[in-house]
């Protein structure tokens, strides 16, 4: 996991929101390029660079515990959730630890100087936004159909294989009772 930003010294009553909304207006705070965005939690709003998941619509993990998602919302809250799961865990273990390292190549991957930035257009602020709650829909739409689809190739594969399974034993039942039947004639003549 290689941090992107460390903002120390917020006291613990500040608001998700409003630190997040200070750290990109900084001078040299986060810079979200444009195309790119962070996976954040509900208490944040979904706008551009920020990608929140559905309110009102299950979410964590404990949720999902054979259950399937029956939409497109409830799809992708179940893989925003996987992941930050992911991400939690990884902030977990490095919680264990005494001692962080610096990267020696952080500075020469995204410069901080904010006039080496000036051709990297970034996002500037976090505010709601249409067109990327309709880009969030969109992706979210496409990951189920894509999903949708491999389950119903999987379940058409397994139906087939069944098909073919029920095929063999009738064949091999057939084979047998015609042996049975070769048999019993062969004894009698």
């Amino acid at each position: 996991m290689q941090f992107i930003f460390v903002l120390p010294g917020w006291e613990g009553f500040a608001s998700d929101s409003r630190v997040l909304h200070d750290v990109v207006i900084m001078p040299n705070g986060l810079r979200v390029p444009t195309g790119y965005c962070y996976l954040i939690d509900g208490s944040y709003t979904n706008g551009e660079g920020f990608l929140a998941p559905y309110r009102g619509t299950r979410y964590h993990l404990s949720e999902w515990d054979g259950n399937i998602p029956r939409d497109h919302v409830e799809y992708f809250n179940m893989k925003h959730s996987k992941t930050r799961n992911v991400i939690e865990r990884c902030f977990g273990l490095l919680k264990g630890r005494r001692e962080m390292f610096v990267d020696p190549m952080e500075h020469e991957v995204f410069p901080l100087e904010p006039e080496n930035r000036k051709d990297v257009n970034v996002i500037g602020t976090v505010k709601p936004s249409n067109q990327w709650t309709t880009w969030r829909n969109d992706i979210a739409l496409q990951m189920y159909n894509e999903w949708r689809g491999r389950k119903i190739a999987r379940e058409a594969r397994a139906a087939e294989v069944e098909e073919i399974t029920a095929r063999d034993r009738r064949a091999a039942r057939a084979a047998r009772d015609a042996r049975t039947a070769r048999e019993a004639r062969d004894t009698r003549s």
